[in-house]
């Protein structure tokens, strides 16, 4: 068949050789453009919401990295980190106090939660269960409030001012367990709950209370992570500041440029004074050191803001990160001599 025997609709469907390269250019364009808004959300994803979780120091460690790119200034200038405190002990407690329940974490072993109902601040003689960093205050199978009637008050777990986990007689309360606030303060449980949490828990064990989204963590070390590190120790547990600076220059986005020595709370050690705990929500965008380097951002990325300063950096301000460090150390040492071992209170 001749070319002028080829039927109309067939001549005017044939695409030409034209049409199929602005198609196949098309194509690309579309492909690319996707890539490079997907490469896109990855490294500004930190922007909105991504945070280096705890993690326990220990070299080469990458397990607070997120977001599965190698570190630039851009992505470690979005990122939001939350402070850590570490502890030497074998189990610590969180309370989520959005989520109404308490989680232990044992070292080596699966966490175990439990539903419980904190303090209510619309009732009468009411106040809401204080957030922050605490330690086990002290225990007793049995214990008496005085100011509600001798109310029998099942395994004690003292928190701080009054307030403490516990069990009551009846069971007309469980159905407030883990759905809402309802006590004067303490954090009410079952009985069995708290008969089981009694047993796993000591005297100075970390208790962390939070709304959700705390921006202070807290994390399992070893012994030997102490070194160099700020001890929350005998001395040190009844200085109502422990911890405060860290917190305030992660708060107002200085936390890289000033990174302070790590905070470690020594197994069984009870805090005299509650620690702040912040709202992660608020953590700004930090600031970056103008001497910044890429061995500066694995560090951080690697464990969080809370151990800068004893990570392999290079130039300036892996010696100004080492400078700080020891003249915090030695301004704590000094105000320590300066002051005395203080007598232990009731």
């Amino acid at each position: 068949m001749s070319t002028s025997d080829t039927p109309s609709s067939e001549r005017s469907t044939a695409p030409s050789t034209t049409d199929r390269v602005y198609r196949m250019l098309g194509t690309v364009a579309i492909v690319s453009i996707a890539f490079i808004g997907g490469l896109l959300v990855v490294l500004t994803g930190g922007a909105d919401g991504s945070v280096v979780e705890a993690a326990e120091p220990g070299d080469g460690d990458t397990s607070g990295m997120h977001s599965g790119v190698g570190p630039s200034r851009m992505v470690l200038g979005h990122l939001k980190l939350r402070d850590t405190v570490y502890t030497t002990d074998s189990v610590y407690l969180e309370v989520n106090l959005t989520k109404q329940n308490v989680t232990v974490h044992r070292r080596g072993e699966d966490p175990a939660t439990f539903l419980v109902s904190s303090g209510n601040p619309y009732i009468r003689e009411g106040m809401s269960t204080p957030m922050g960093v605490f330690t086990v205050q002290n225990m007793t199978p049995m214990a008496l409030s005085k100011q509600f009637n001798n109310a029998r008050l099942h395994n004690w777990i003292g928190v701080q001012g009054g307030v403490g986990f516990h069990g009551l007689d009846g069971s007309g309360y469980y159905g407030y367990l883990g759905v809402r606030p309802s006590s004067h303060g303490c954090l009410r449980m079952a009985r069995e709950a708290i008969k089981t949490m009694y047993s796993m828990v000591h005297p100075g064990a970390l208790i962390m209370v939070h709304g959700g989204d705390p921006a202070r963590v807290v994390a399992f070390c070893e012994p030997r992570d102490t070194a160099g590190a700020t001890l929350i120790d005998s001395a040190s547990v009844f200085n109502r500041a422990l911890g405060r600076e860290r917190l305030t220059t992660l708060m107002e986005g200085r936390a890289l440029l000033e990174p302070q020595p790590r905070l470690v709370h020594l197994a069984k050690q009870r805090l005299r004074w509650g620690m702040e705990i912040g709202r992660a929500a608020r953590i700004p965008r930090q600031r970056l050191p103008e001497t910044f380097s890429l061995a500066g951002a694995d560090a951080i990325l690697a464990a969080g803001v809370a151990d800068v300063a004893d990570r392999p950096m290079l130039g300036r301000w892996r010696a100004d990160a080492l400078r700080r460090a020891e003249e915090h150390v030695r301004s704590e040492r000094t105000a320590w001599r300066k002051e005395g071992e203080p007598a232990y209170g009731n």
